[in-house]
């Protein structure tokens, strides 16, 4: 058997972001609204019951954009429905989305060039994913494939010790994750591509183009999502298991 060609999410497989995304969201859906917000970059900025709310149904976003839609359903009071998509909660106005999703990004750059240490800080590896990823891009057999921007997967992981070539990361700026996949089948002719993701949508992307993929269930997924994806004939994976994608 061929040795697998690994394409890694990034956020929910190797690092949890779920803090630095409420930080930086709550500030940007503030700003939407037009509101004097001036934040602190911790936690604290959050009201603790809307932080508790976001950080539950983080993994319903795909993108930073619909965390727009989250803050929405949480200010509106509304119940979120764990297994539905969040497009199917809430009306949602393309332009609106798109200004939060400029918002959301000149927020975290402010965030990392005001203080990169603190925003850095805010980030976590999951347990093992920095030795296992470090140990794959020494094999040349490992690939970040993210809806999050390359400056920022690039900046924490290097913060943390692990060095890699920026070609070696596809981020939100080079297109979605259905384009990567094309690409990368291109680039890497004759390789048994295998994607990890968090995301069952995203492995049901993968596999429309031929690449097998596993759903680690350590990152922002959920009972419902986990239980789905062994319906679909995917496979699942904890971290105790990291030894078999070796």
């Amino acid at each position: 058997m061929r040795e697998p060609f690994y394409l890694v999410d990034f956020d929910g497989v190797v690092c949890d972001s779920r803090a630095e995304c409420m930080v930086t969201g709550y500030a940007a859906y503030r700003e939407l609204k037009g509101e004097p917000f001036e934040p602190a970059f911790t936690v604290d900025d959050v009201p603790a019951d809307a932080a508790e709310a976001f950080i539950r149904f983080r993994y319903l976003a795909r993108t930073a954009r619909e965390f727009m839609v989250i803050w929405d359903l949480i200010e509106a009071g509304s119940a979120i429905d764990p297994d539905l998509p969040l497009d199917r909660q809430w009306e949602i106005d393309a332009a609106r989305i798109m200004r939060y999703h400029e918002l959301f990004y000149a927020t975290r750059y402010r965030w990392m060039e005001r203080d990169e240490r603190s925003w850095v800080a805010i980030h976590a590896l999951f347990p093992g994913m920095k030795e296992w990823l470090v140990a794959r891009l020494a094999e040349g057999r490992a690939h970040l494939v993210s809806s999050k921007d390359s400056r920022s997967i690039l900046t924490i992981l290097r913060n943390n010790g692990v060095e890699l070539p920026d070609d070696l990361v596809s981020g939100n700026e080079g297109g979605d994750k259905p384009g990567h996949f094309r690409r990368l089948i291109e680039e890497h002719p004759g390789r048994e591509l295998y994607f990890i993701d968090d995301n069952l949508e995203n492995l049901e992307m993968a596999a429309a183009q031929g690449i097998a993929g596993c759903l680690c269930t350590w990152g922002y997924t959920w009972e419902g999502g986990i239980e789905a994806a062994k319906r679909q004939g995917f496979p699942t994976l904890g971290l105790d298991g990291l030894a078999q994608l070796a």
